[in-house]
């Protein structure tokens, strides 16, 4: 069984026919065309199906099976070339971590969103349970699918469950949902989008490589990656197919149509142990010989190249999984706040593509399930799937409210926003190939619908064959963050050969996004497929329909958004354009007051008090023990209280902090914290120097055991006060309960109080010379209109772009300046930064060349003259 669906469900947004057809959707759909598609897809279906169970029956294998970890296994086709294609599952705090609940009603936002009178699709191993209370009377089993599915309820209770119980309200708690099982889904899939749908739910893959089956040896693992012994990576990771090449198809077809995607769970199969015996199917899924050939676990060496077939299509969104981020994402707390899960399936694809394009919470979400259980816990990417489909359904909901009745963003326009809006996620800024462009932000994306928190252009363009389109962009903000984000439904490319890691490009139409000012430009974001852990550069992306730049800072000037295409585009025909502009404000800068790895034992200031047990004490780590290795997921020495059942009460705490001028603080530490039951941790903070104490976080059901990197806001309780002090608070309630707590990497980063903007004073304006002048006299002066409110001007004056400290000038009273002799034929550049007691605006950067030298003329008088 060569080829194994992995499937990972997500929540379809639709809409009925009847309310689509005097609208956009409607009109730019190519529903004849879908049709005809999905009737041939249907009748493809009908006849790969009966030859699939003349195959199971022939082979003795089950059509379905339920494995021992409750996953669904289904065999759908046999694939020319390839084998058996089988399907199988993948599998408050969910909403809390993607700002969800922020748009529901009583939500911060003020929107109100619940998905009331739209409508979610979702695929997947089976029936929805549609009689549960969660679901009752808004779920149509929309094809002749019987068999009830946990899988499938579970990821319909994330998609719109009403939350009878509180904590299982799913993200569009008052949709209603159309269920399909998986078989016939790209067909259903093409009759659905000509109707008009607009987001669906697709929990589910192709399994590739290791498959748990859960038996004794040799039926505890198979292999299904190849027969032969130098068979150590299943082709199918990163493999664009055919089935890939249909859904993007399906999507350029129906541009209102967005299918959002699970990466799959495959990073987390590791295999058998060495020298476990185990199976081996053929790429005919029938039996070869068992086998004790060391393999490697699936992703190996570093986890990379682990997305099968259809998650790597270019025109859907595919998800991945991250733990739960209560409270959701904080702005101060930096990217590291988000923590990836051991299973989630990381990119890049065979050509190099960026995928994942987000994550989102698929850590034990608590959701319906089928009877008799009615309710379950459920981990993976079929998890985070829905809590970022069901979301996406309430931003369309959003837009139609505040542009009437069947008015939708296009599908690349939705895909645009989430990723424009993702927060950062990873170890460093950019994309990458494990958290892709970052964690969904509902309310962000919200708020560039509503066309607040900053300066948004949203453009649903047409860029012609030889075209350039530009757009226009002004930065009145000094150190604004410029960022645009552009997406196109690109045309289906063509699948190559399947072999191992084929580099053949999947991109058709390669377009182009810049963003210039003057002589200056600034490239997207590109990363390295050779290189997959190598941190996001800029340049010439050859690869994605995805790209997005930033200009950080910016000048306060205008600016040329640019996109332009290679080549000839696809049949000579327009491509379709999504394009995100925001001029954002710029990030608060921090200061790290405590930055501490206890790398050379207790630092100075700090202490430890212990009321009663077992004292923090500095550990140096021991390999591989599992208990005195360094398991916060640093390295180094760390602080543990390894208390091993004793009644313990004990504190680590640091000096005395002045935080009189901080308008915020946040704290970070690497935690691993293994509990029995009653004992309870925290960190509390003291305003007094130590007099007296309160909670600042309390964790008492121990739901952080596993390494976590811990993101704390105390700027309620300690910014402003002057003698502050916080305590790692261990306390075993009295009894001897409790095992052990590490901690590791503290920081204490606070942040100034932010100036209001309308304090600060205007940019300069009106440069003379003029911006890109040409000609000038080698004498010229310059100058420029004040700014409002400002009092001075800071001068910067060189032939170097950008300009440095080194070309500062002098801060004057006067509107003009005297530069002093200037050099032919050279581009001069210059800002005026304007200045009063509130603060500083950086201006703009203008620039202007200068004339040639003038030749001298010799009269027959003897006498020199100028070229006048």
């Amino acid at each position: 069984m060569k080829l194994l669906h992995l499937w990972v469900v997500l929540g379809v947004l639709v809409l009925s026919s009847e309310a689509l057809a005097a609208n956009a959707v409607a009109a730019e759909t190519r529903q004849a065309k879908l049709r005809a598609l999905a009737a041939e897809l249907q009748q493809r279906d009908i006849a790969v199906r009966a030859r699939a169970q003349a195959f199971a029956k022939s082979a003795g294998i089950p059509m379905r099976r339920e494995l021992p970890n409750g996953r669904v296994l289904e065999l759908q086709r046999i694939a020319p070339g390839i084998g058996p294609v089988f399907y199988i599952t993948n599998n408050i705090v969910a909403a809390d971590t993607v700002s969800t609940d922020e748009v529901w009603p009583g939500g911060s936002a003020g929107l109100s969103l619940s998905g009331n009178g739209m409508t979610m699709a979702e695929w997947d191993g089976g029936a929805v349970y549609a009689e549960h209370w969660d679901l009752a009377g808004r779920v149509t089993q929309a094809d002749e699918a019987t068999e009830i599915s946990g899988h499938s309820t579970h990821v319909a209770g994330t998609l719109v469950g009403a939350g009878v119980l509180i904590d299982t309200r799913g993200m569009a708690f008052s949709a209603h949902l159309d269920a399909y099982d998986w078989n016939s889904d790209s067909a259903e899939m093409a009759a659905a989008a000509a109707a008009g749908q607009l987001v669906s739910n697709h929990s589910y893959g192709v399994a590739a490589g290791w498959l748990y089956m859960g038996g004794d040896p040799p039926d505890g693992w198979w292999w299904i990656g190849g027969s032969e012994d130098t068979d150590l990576e299943d082709l199918n990771f990163g493999y664009y197919d055919t089935e890939s090449a249909i859904w993007d198809q399906i999507a350029r077809d129906a541009p209102y149509y967005l299918i959002v995607k699970a990466a799959g769970n495959d990073r987390f199969d590791l295999g058998p142990e060495p020298g476990e015996e185990y199976t081996i199917i053929d790429q005919y899924g029938e039996f070869v010989q068992t086998s004790t050939v060391a393999r490697p676990a699936d992703c190996a060496p570093a986890g990379y190249d682990c997305l099968p077939t259809h998650a790597v299509a270019k025109n859907i969104l595919t998800v991945g999984a991250v733990d739960d981020l209560p409270g959701g994402y904080l702005s101060i707390g930096g990217p590291g706040q988000v923590g990836m899960t051991l299973f989630s399936g990381w990119g890049p694809t065979d050509d190099g593509r960026i995928k994942p394009d987000l994550v989102g919470n698929g850590a034990f979400l608590y959701s319906a399930w089928s009877a008799p259980e009615l309710y379950g816990l459920a981990a993976g990417t079929s998890q985070a799937t829905p809590n970022v489909s069901g979301s996406l359904l309430l931003l369309q909901q959003h837009h139609e409210n505040l542009n009437g009745p069947g008015n939708y963003l296009r599908a690349a326009t939705l895909k645009a926003l989430a990723i424009h809006t993702a927060d950062e996620a990873g170890e460093a800024p950019g994309p990458d190939y494990a958290y892709g462009w970052g964690l969904l932000n509902t309310q962000s994306a919200a708020k560039v619908i509503s066309g607040t928190g900053g300066n948004h252009q949203i453009i649903e363009g047409s860029l012609a064959n030889g075209d350039v389109a530009t757009h226009a962009v002004s930065v009145t903000r000094p150190n604004a963050v410029i960022t645009a984000t552009l997406v196109w439904p690109d045309p289906p490319g063509s699948p190559p050969e399947p072999v191992l890691d084929a580099p053949d490009p999947m991109l058709v139409n390669d377009l182009d996004l810049r963003i210039t000012r003057g002589g200056a430009t600034w490239f997207p974001w590109v990363l390295q497929p050779s290189e997959p852990a190598a941190a996001a550069t800029t340049g010439d992306n050859v690869r994605d329909n995805v790209e997005q730049v930033k200009v950080s800072p910016a000048d306060t000037c205008s600016y040329a958004v640019e996109l332009r295409h290679k080549g000839s585009l696809f049949e000579n025909s327009a491509q379709d354009y999504s394009l995100i502009i925001s001029v954002n404000a710029p990030p608060t800068p921090g200061t790290l007051l405590i930055d501490e790895g206890f790398s050379d034992g207790l630092p100075a200031g700090w202490s430890v008090h212990t009321t009663q047990g077992v004292d923090w004490s500095i550990v140096s780590p021991v390999p591989d023990d599992p208990r005195l290795d360094n398991h916060t997921g640093g390295s180094g020495p760390f602080m543990m209280v390894d208390n091993n059942a004793a009644v313990t009460d004990t504190a680590l705490r640091t000096p005395s902090l002045d935080l009189s001028a901080a308008g915020a603080a946040v704290l970070r530490y690497s935690s691993y914290y293994f509990f029995d039951e009653l004992e309870t941790i925290g960190v509390d903070v003291s305003t007094d120097g130590g007099s007296s104490w309160i909670e600042g976080w309390r964790n008492p059901d121990g739901n952080n055991h596993t390494p976590s990197r811990m993101v704390v806001d105390l700027t309620a309780l300690i910014a402003g006060h002057a003698d502050v002090k916080l305590q790692f608070h261990f306390d075993s309630n009295g009894v001897p309960q409790g095992n052990l707590w590490q901690l590791d990497d503290v920081q204490l980063e606070v942040f100034g109080a932010a100036v209001p903007p309308e304090n600060l004073p205007g940019p300069a304006t009106a440069p003379n010379p003029g911006d890109g002048a040409a000609g000038l006299g080698l004498d010229s002066d310059l100058a420029w209109t004040t700014g409002d409110q400002a009092i001075s001007h800071d001068v910067y004056f060189g032939s170097v772009n950008p300009l440095g400290e080194t070309e500062f000038r002098g801060n004057q009273s006067a509107t003009s300046y005297d530069p002093g002799p200037l050099a032919a034929s050279t581009t001069y550049y210059w800002r005026i930064d304007e200045v009063n007691t509130a603060g500083r605006t950086a201006g703009c950067t203008w620039s202007f060349t200068t004339q040639g030298e003038q030749p001298v003329i010799i009269h027959q008088d003897g006498f020199e003259g100028g070229g006048k």
